[in-house]
């Protein structure tokens, strides 16, 4: 895009201060059983670990496939 520097910071502060807007975060309330899948190429994600003594599994699987 031939941006310097400067730009390039103001753009991302742009792109950061919009992707935590209210209106795009999910807070998903878990339940035994739920299964939860997301597309990282297309998400932001932060993990909140606050399931006190509750077990919880998590695993990552990478696919093969296009690139983003």
């Amino acid at each position: 895009m031939g941006l310097n520097r400067r730009e390039r910071d103001g753009l991302l502060e742009i792109l950061y201060d919009h992707m935590v807007q209210q209106k795009y975060v999910v807070r998903y309330r878990w339940k035994p059983g739920d299964l939860g899948i997301w597309d990282n190429r297309a998400a932001v994600r932060f993990v909140v670990f606050d399931s006190g003594d509750q077990h919880r599994l998590t695993q990552r699987v990478t696919l093969r496939g296009d690139r983003p």
